[in-house]
Formats: C-alpha cells, structure tokens, sequence
C-alpha cells in the first residue's frame, strides 16, 4: 500500500510540471484562444529568416519605389509642359504678311523689234517696296517649312524721266529652322511673274500689253515664338510689256525687264 502511495504521488508530481510552463495556458484556461496563446507567438517566432528577410526588404524597398513613381509622373509633367509652350512648339500651319524696303535696285531693259539696246535704271530718285503673304506647313518636328506665296513688287525710278513698274510673283517656298520655337532659318523660292505693270512719262512709249517671267529669291533671317520675323532677301524677277515706242520708230516691240534688288524686311506669322 505504501508503495502504491509513493507512486501515485511521483505520477502526480510529473503531470503537474509538465503544464507549468508559458504553454500551459491554453490547457489551464480555456478562455485564452489559441492565436493568443504565448505558444502561438512562440510557434511564429519560429518562422525561417530567409522568410523574415524577405519581408524586411519588402518593406524597405516600397519608399524607394514610390520616389521612383513620383520622378516619372514629374518627368511626363515637364514633358508635356514643354509641349504646350510655343516656344518649343512651331505651329504646323502658319499664315504670314510681309513687308520690305528694297536696297540697291536694278532693273535692265531691253527692247525687242527693229532692234534691241539696254539701260540700267540708275540716278535720280529711286524707291522699291516688296509685299506678300505666305502660307507655310510646317513638317519634321517644325524644322522644315514648305509653302506657296504671292507677292507685289513696285519700282520707282525718276530721273529725266518718270517710270513705274510692278510685279506680281507667285511662289513655292522652302524654310529651314535650326531650332524649335525662336530660331535663325534660311528661304528659297522659286516662282512666276504672273503680271507686269509698266507706266512712263514718256509719251513716245504706248502700252498695250504685258508678259511675265521667271521669279527667285533667297534669303535668311530670324523668327521668334511668336511668329514675328525679320529676313534679308536677294530677289529676281523678270517681266515684260508690249507697245510701240515711236520716238525711236519700234512698233509692236516687247519691252523686256529684269529686276533684282536686296530687301530688308519683316513680317507676321500666324
């Protein structure tokens, strides 16, 4: 009996140490749900560090991500900013008028009938203006324009004598820019002298008709933004007009002229 005694007891002592621990809360109190359980925590304290590790440089990497995100959408904001700007942007269709003073004009003539002879239109008072309009496309990022224009040409000589005469060229036009927005260009065109207007105080010459002729510029200047533009053109232009000129007995003759003069001048773009 003694010894069954003492067995007992040993048995009893060993079932109580064993739930004496931290883990033995979930089996003395019901109460506690497992997930709070310190064996819970412990069993997730037991998770492997290649897991933890990972986790850690989630974390770490999200604010390096975002500072990434923020740099793009700030770069796609300039962007298009720059974009908006006219000064970065040549509009792709552009209407201008021109204006220019006309610096040392010639013009040499010559008559065609019973014979020819040539006179440079030179001394006295002389004036020329040129005026025009365009209309330019603008293609390759605005760095090449292409376009038509059409233009008035009148000259203005008075010496012993007073003559006036007009040109009336029509025009296909090329422009390079070497920048976008406010930018130095070059021009050419290349055209026809679709009317010629003469008019003299000289009674023995007798108009009674007119004939055109081949017309060319090239030039250069300066555009802004805004489409204000300053160029400097050499220009030539040919034309011709029917009539008699009884003084020196030619009748039915064709007097012809060409023109060239440098011209300073600006212009307007739309």
């Amino acid at each position: 009996m003694k010894r069954f005694l003492t067995i007992i007891t040993i048995a009893a002592f060993c079932v109580s140490w064993g739930v004496q621990g931290p883990e033995a809360k979930f089996f003395t109190d019901p109460s506690v749900p497992l997930e709070q359980s310190d064996w819970e925590g412990k069993k997730k304290s037991t998770a492997p560090a290649e897991e933890y590790q990972y986790k850690k440089d989630k974390e770490e990497e999200q604010p390096e991500e975002i500072k990434k995100e923020e740099k793009k959408k700030k770069k796609q904001r300039q962007r298009k900013k720059r974009k908006r700007s006219s000064a970065q942007q040549r509009k792709k269709f552009q209407f201008g008028l021109k204006i220019a003073y006309n610096v040392i004009p010639e013009t040499e003539t010559k008559v065609d009938g019973f014979t020819s002879y040539e006179k440079d239109l030179k001394g006295g008072d002389r004036y020329s203006v040129d005026m025009g309009m365009e209309l330019i496309v603008n293609i390759l990022g605005g760095h090449l324009g292409l376009g038509a224009g059409a233009g008035t040409i009148l000259d203005y000589h008075s010496n012993i004598e007073t003559t006036t005469m007009m040109y009336v060229p029509v025009y296909a036009i090329a422009k390079g820019y070497f920048l976008k927005g406010t930018s130095p260009f070059i021009s050419l065109s290349l055209g026809y002298n679709v009317y010629t207007y003469f008019n003299t105080t000289n009674d023995d010459i007798v108009i009674n008709g007119n004939e055109g002729g081949l017309y060319f510029a090239v030039g250069g200047g300066f555009i802004t933004s805004g489409g204000l533009q300053i160029e400097i053109q050499y220009v030539m232009v040919e034309g011709a007009v029917t009539g008699d000129h009884t003084g020196y007995g030619f009748f039915d003759a064709t007097f012809k002229a060409k023109h060239s003069h440098l011209s300073i001048g600006i212009a307007k773009f739309f």
